[in-house]
């Protein structure tokens, strides 16, 4: 088994990514506690920053999903080298690290601006701004 962890790995976090992807890219999910970008609570006050939002997040985990499918194509040409299946664990660290915090920093920059553009930054939140419709 360890010398196809590189593939293994890179297979089921491409196919994972992609899986959780899809839905939130083409606005399938709707506000919830549980699956979705909840930056902070503007999404969870306003539908259109939600699926906003959620719809960025969903093309990032898509395009992390794809750089990992590529990284399993890469380690599906070195079975059984130990060595270089460590190295593609290595990339697929780095592809989740900086995926996720650039996805969380654009996706935080998104639900600002459009707070802010709706008018909900200098407004205080009602006191059931966490009810989901």
């Amino acid at each position: 088994m360890i010398i196809y962890i590189g593939l293994v790995v890179s297979s089921f976090f491409a196919v994972l990514f992609i899986g959780l992807g899809l839905p939130l890219y083409f606005k399938k999910i709707g506000r919830n506690y549980f699956y979705g970008y909840r930056i902070s609570h503007y999404a969870m006050l306003d539908e259109d920053i939600w699926y906003a939002v959620n719809q960025q997040g969903g093309r990032h985990l898509i395009i992390m999903g794809s750089l990992l499918a590529g990284n399993a194509l890469f380690a599906w040409l070195f079975i059984g080298q130990i060595k270089i299946q460590g190295i593609i664990l290595n990339i697929d660290a780095l592809i989740v690290l900086i995926g996720f915090i650039y996805s969380g920093v654009r996706g935080a920059h998104l639900n600002n601006q459009l707070a802010e553009a709706k008018g909900l930054k200098n407004n205080l939140a009602p006191k059931n701004y966490y009810k989901v419709s």
